[in-house]
């Protein structure tokens, strides 16, 4: 797009290139559930996986998991002479080069020590061309062309050629923002003035291109992008020139009411090219498509209301395609573009309150039974919701009759049938089949004259219909009596499951009439007495999910049971939800988040808010699955669905960190241990050795 005048290019745009506000999947780094609020100017991943976090309150690395700070010591001459950090690049050494306001600083991996040079100038590192060279620039001196060495008196500085340039090609403080390195090797470098470029004899060269540039990124076919304060611009140059052709203009972005759009941050996925722009009014997505971007501002679906704030300084991609967010008020982690995790807030007037029932009706219809306000229908393509029965009652259910026709509710002490349900229909009337003194806790029909109901603090009762009770079921509910009952599961070889809070697991055969308890054992028993969710798999075995002691696996061939808490790899002991996707693994909603179990493997994946959850505390035996194998499980204020088929285990190679080694003295067989490294890198599969 060549010499269009900018009115015509801007209706231009605004017609085909701006898209919808996208929802996104933010969540906010937290370290041991404190949330990191501090403003971070800068994101940088080194060779190892670790994140380097610069704040205007030290230097932070990241290693998944925890924090270690570094701040500067009055006292320690080789802890990092100042605190304000505004750029971080690695050297192929390892080092960390490290611009702040008031120093150059070098940072030592194997000394662990900082070192600054410059004293009173304020820095900023640019990057690294492909021969090793690292190229800062410091205020009122121009460009710094280091040359790095594993020590520091071997360490090259080079400035002398900033003399050589010409005046008024700078600003009065020499300022420069960024620089980029071209597919013929030569230097470019983005200033206030426009975008230089490094020719014969070390002396700069204006490129044509004189708008003020604070992002310079190089691309395929022979083309930079630019992020300007007029907008974002694709640069096309020759290897026999130094001259850039402006080849694409976008000068309006959606999710921005001024006419120029104030950029901070611009970097390129390696493998989409999609690039990510950083502004003051959030972030915006570009995707390349027909020879042009088009533009989305991204939305945080994470929250109830979407809001992402504004003020970014930094984005940078890991090693895993990671999109991480520097704010104002700390730092955002994207995992939308591959998510597997996505939330849905059911109502601002909702948020405090708990869908204790999940009932699937279609792909896009849910109906809940929410906890104090009553039976909702939920359509989530509309993300509307629509009050079918209201209660005051705190506990609530509702299930599906034998035939899938009718509906059984459950407000309180009330078991409530429908009479005329159907999908579509906006409401219905109930019978009241029975009032009891305990509130329901679960309902399962067994055929369609015959319903369970599962009462808290009063057993069970068994509703027919058609005919009394048989002396065994007589039985059943006097041996029951007065107990918590929390979860019920009829199985397919016609066993009933009773789960209680305090009294183990009952397993009531309807065939032969015969009753069994599980409670907690040392050997083949249950890890916990309290029970709050049940699912069945293949040949009758049956998932126990449980409040303290993890996922229970009762095994129907031998009728033994298997316990998997954290000695096995699962973050938290508080089963609250199981579902099965179509692979055959298990994902438990838990009080730490949520969990995959590799049945095979007897592995677990967790996931916390690192991986798109918002949300650790999840609501007991509230959950359900659709016909896509798309599971959703509830947790205040609304819900979250897990799309198993997005779920891709990372290839790529893990980094071994010896964080311990062992040294036997000649002459005792006691070891010493030395500590290097206190944490591994932020890596999906690290492995640790021990030396002896």
């Amino acid at each position: 797009m060549k010499h269009i005048p900018l009115y015509f290019l801007a209706l231009l745009i605004s017609l085909g290139c701006l898209a919808q506000e996208k929802s996104a999947y933010l969540q906010k780094l937290n370290i041991e559930g404190i949330p990191f609020n501090k403003k971070t100017n800068v994101i940088f991943e080194d060779h190892l996986g670790f994140l380097w976090l610069g704040t205007d309150s030290g230097l932070y690395r990241y290693d998944g998991h925890s924090l270690i700070e570094n701040q500067y010591d009055v006292f320690d001459e080789h802890s990092i002479p100042n605190n304000s950090v505004n750029s971080i690049v690695e050297d192929n050494y390892g080092n960390l080069w490290i611009g702040s306001e008031s120093y150059l600083i070098w940072y030592n991996r194997k000394t662990n020590q900082f070192k600054g040079f410059y004293k009173n100038n304020t820095s900023k590192i640019l990057g690294k061309s492909s021969d090793g060279v690292i190229w800062a620039n410091l205020r009122n001196t121009g460009i710094v062309k280091i040359i790095p060495d594993q020590k520091a008196e071997n360490l090259k500085f080079i400035t002398e050629f900033n003399y050589k340039q010409e005046n008024r090609i700078w600003t009065n403080e020499k300022q420069v923002n960024h620089f980029a390195e071209d597919l013929f090797g030569r230097l470019w470098f983005a200033s206030p003035y426009g975008i230089l470029v490094l020719g014969p004899d070390n002396r700069l060269i204006e490129s044509a291109f004189h708008k003020n540039t604070e992002v310079l990124i190089n691309t395929k076919n022979n083309r930079f992008i630019a992020s300007t304060d007029e907008g974002l611009f694709v640069l096309g140059y020759g290897p026999d020139n130094y001259q850039l052709e402006v080849l694409e203009t976008y000068t309006t972005f959606p999710g921005n009411t001024a006419q120029n759009t104030a950029f901070t941050a611009l970097v390129k996925e390696s493998e989409t090219h999609a690039l990510w722009i950083g502004t003051q009014s959030g972030v915006i997505k570009g995707n390349r498509k027909n020879n042009k971007y088009s533009f989305q501002h991204i939305n945080n679906s994470n929250t109830p209301y979407g809001s992402l704030e504004s003020g970014i300084n930094s984005l940078a991609t890991d090693k895993f395609n990671n999109l991480w967010i520097a704010t104002n008020k700390g730092v955002k982690k994207y995992t939308g573009r591959t998510s597997i995790f996505q939330y849905t807030s059911l109502d601002k007037d909702l948020t405090n309150f708990f869908p204790q029932s999940l009932l699937k009706e279609n792909r896009q219809k849910f109906l809940l039974s929410i906890n104090g306000k009553g039976l909702y229908r939920f359509n989530k393509n509309l993300n509307t919701n629509k009050l079918l029965l209201p209660t005051t009652e705190n506990a609530t259910v509702v299930k599906k009759d034998y035939e899938k026709r009718e509906l059984f509710v459950g407000f309180g002490p009330y078991l409530l049938k429908s009479t005329n349900y159907f999908q579509n229909r906006e409401s219905f009337r109930t019978d009241t089949l029975k009032q009891y003194s305990k509130v329901i806790k679960d309902i399962v029909p067994i055929n369609k004259n015959e319903t369970w109901v599962g009462l808290w603090g009063g057993g069970i009762d068994i509703v027919n219909t058609e005919s009394g009770l048989s002396k065994f079921k007589e039985k059943i509910i006097s041996l029951l009596l007065g107990k918590n009952v929390s979860v019920m599961l009829l199985d397919s070889l016609q066993n009933m499951w009773v789960g209680t809070r305090g009294d183990g697991l009952f397993k009531i055969d309807l065939i032969n009439e015969e009753i069994k308890t599980f409670i907690p054992s040392i050997d083949h028993g249950l890890s916990s007495n309290a029970i709050l969710s049940l699912l069945e798999t293949a040949q009758g075995n049956i998932w126990i999910g449980t409040r303290g002691g993890g996922l229970n696996y009762y095994n129907a061939q031998d009728q033994s049971i298997t316990s998997y808490g954290k000695n096995e790899g699962l973050v938290s002991t508080t089963i609250a939800g199981i579902e099965q996707d179509k692979n055959g693994y298990l994902w438990l909603s838990t009080h730490g988040g949520i969990s995959r179990f590799n049945i095979d493997e007897k592995k677990f994946v967790n996931f916390g808010m690192e991986d798109g959850l918002a949300e650790s505390h999840f609501i007991f035996n509230s959950h359900t699955n659709d016909d896509r194998g798309i599971l959703h499980f509830g947790c205040p204020g609304g819900f979250y669905s897990v799309d198993a088929r997005n779920y891709q285990k990372s290839q790529l190679l893990p980094n071994t960190i010896i964080t311990k080694f062992t040294v036997l003295s000649n002459r005792s067989r006691h070891s010493k241990l030395k500590d290097i490294s206190s944490s591994l890198p932020l890596q999906e599969d690290t492995a640790a050795l021990e030396l002896p």
